[in-house]
Formats: structure tokens, sequence, C-alpha cells
């Protein structure tokens, strides 16, 4: 029985710690001492689990990633090399397509000036000069180049040269005209000269 310190100041001395009290703590004392003590023994006796006979411990390894080194690696490079192969050998089918596109035009345009040269060649007529005007005519560069074009004339000498509506030449210099042929010098744009003969079949063809 649990006192307070009131109840404990209005108990008789004698009666504050009844008989027995004191000696049925100590027993209780003992008796759990005893129990700690029989379980240190028994844990001291039994045997750790390293030590039972018959049973080893049990070691578990994180799994190893299977390495692919020519899988991983084997195929990029041979797509790439493949990629390679491909790329070169279109590279150089075009080239030999652009060759071969441009002997072909080149032909054509050979074909062409020979055809006007050789037309040129057919009148028995030709005037000594040309009157001031517009006139449509051929204008090659005897190489692979054959056009038609506009020029102007003025003082039988060849002063303006048009592609198109848009686009005209700076002439830098006309011989004149004999025959209904003139050889003039033009300017580009960019700063290129070129040599071109020019043939006034469109005027042949009225004269």
């Amino acid at each position: 029985m649990i006192y307070t310190n009131v109840e404990r100041a209005g108990t008789p001395k004698n009666e504050r710690n009844p008989k027995g009290y004191k000696s049925r703590e100590r027993l209780e004392n003992n008796k759990m001492k005893k129990q700690l003590t029989a379980l240190v023994f028994l844990l001291l006796a039994i045997p750790s689990f390293g030590q039972i006979k018959g049973i080893q411990p049990i070691y578990y390894e994180a799994p190893k990633a299977e390495a692919q080194p020519d899988v991983m690696y084997k195929a990029p490079y041979e797509q790439i090399k493949k990629n390679n192969e491909i790329k070169a050998q279109t590279t150089y089918q075009n080239q030999v397509n652009a060759n071969t596109y441009q002997a072909l035009e080149r032909e054509k345009t050979v074909a062409k000036m020979k055809q006007v040269k050789a037309y040129y060649n057919s009148f028995k007529y030709y005037p000594k000069s040309i009157p001031d005007d517009w006139y449509a005519v051929y204008a090659m560069d005897n190489y692979d180049f054959c056009e038609e074009r506009i020029v102007y004339v003025s003082g039988n000498r060849v002063t303006k040269y048009v592609i198109d509506l848009n686009t005209e030449r700076v002439v830098l210099h006309s011989h004149l005209i004999n025959n209904a042929k003139a050889t003039i010098q033009i300017k580009a744009s960019d700063g290129t000269t070129s040599i071109l003969d020019i043939y006034f079949i469109d005027y042949l063809n009225n004269y």
C-alpha cells in the first residue's frame, strides 16, 4: 500500500512500515536477480549461428550485368560505316550524273551552234550594215553557249545586250557589224566578261 506524506504524518510510527514489508521486497528482488542470472547463462550457452554444425551462413551478391561490348559498339559502328559508304557512293554517282548531264548539255549546245552557223552560211547575200534598232539574234561563245538574245544596234555596232526584260549586260566593246555578224565583249554583274559572236539570223530572214 502506498501512503502520501499526509497519511504517513497521521499514522503511528509503528504502523508506517508494516511487519514483513521489507522481507517481501527482498524476496522479490532476489527472485528477479535469479531470473536475470539464469537468462544470462542461457544466452551464453546458445552457440552462435555460424557455429551450429551443418549450417553455413548465406551470403548474397548483387547480380552482375552482362558485358556485351561487341553487341553495344559493333552495331553502331557497322551502321556508321555503311552510311558513309552509301554517302560516298551517292556523292560519286551524283558527280557522275552531273558530269554526264553537263556533257550531254554541251553536246546539245555544240550541235545547236553548228546548226546556226550552217543556216547563216546558207544565205547568198548579206547586208553591209544593220540599221539602228532592236533585233533578235543568236549569241554564242563557240564552246558551250548558244542562246537567243536581244540587242540594240547603234552606228552599226551592238550597244546594248539584253538577256530578258529585266536583265541587261554592259557591252564593253563591239566590232562593226559585217555581213549580219559581229563580235562583242560583255560584262556580267559579278564582273566576269565574255566574248560572244552575234548572228543577225532574224534580220537575214527578212533581208
